[in-house]
């Protein structure tokens, strides 16, 4: 298939389609493909690992230029873009970190998915609920805000999307983590010889 070719996705509650190019953007390589999607693959190789200083201001001024020329999709900023952009890389350049305020994580999630390249799902990224969690810090808050957000969710079978964002990982310390890709869905395991156990 083209790189350039746009993929169609269909809404399956409504049968519309989306052209989608966003795909020929991806920058890691997707584990599924045209015919088979992977998604339940569990992934129990190393990850996260930390981005160069370079990249991290690159994707910083990258965040910052995509969010203030999308205001239609979030509410207003307390910081015009130049100064919140100083701001957010003078505490990269200092601190190796910043933090989004809530607006900017609320925005930062429904885009994500929104742009994410192999979700039919998608279409409804303006409704993804985002729970900020970054307070939480131990295992049995973490367990409870993981419990409020599948109740929130299944909302007696009309399900609703969600995602529970927690703290950054900090180099050198043992923080909570939760291991699954999702909360609930189904597992499968690569074997050796490349075949799959599970769904």
């Amino acid at each position: 298939m083209s790189k350039n070719k746009p993929l169609t996705v269909l809404d399956w509650r409504n049968d519309h389609t989306l052209a989608d190019s966003l795909y020929a953007k991806q920058d890691k390589q997707q584990i599924c493909n045209q015919t088979r999607c992977q998604g339940s693959l569990m992934n129990i190789g190393a990850a996260n690992r930390p981005l160069t200083k370079e990249k991290s201001l690159q994707q910083a001024k990258d965040f910052f230029r995509d969010y203030y020329d999308d205001a239609k999709n979030h509410g207003i900023p307390d910081k015009g873009e130049a100064e919140r952009t100083r701001e957010a890389l003078t505490l990269l350049e200092s601190n190796g970190t910043y933090d989004f305020t809530k607006d900017e994580l609320t925005w930062g999630c429904q885009t994500a998915w929104r742009n994410a390249p192999r979700c039919p799902a998608r279409m409804v990224w303006h409704k993804l609920r985002v729970f900020d969690c970054r307070h939480i810090d131990t295992p049995e808050q973490m367990y409870e805000a993981i419990l409020d957000q599948i109740e929130f969710s299944i909302n007696r079978g009309n399900i609703r999307p969600a995602i529970s964002i927690f703290g950054k990982r900090k180099e050198g310390e043992h923080d909570p983590r939760v291991w699954n890709g999702l909360i609930m869905g189904y597992a499968a395991y690569q074997q050796e010889d490349g075949s799959i156990i599970g769904d």
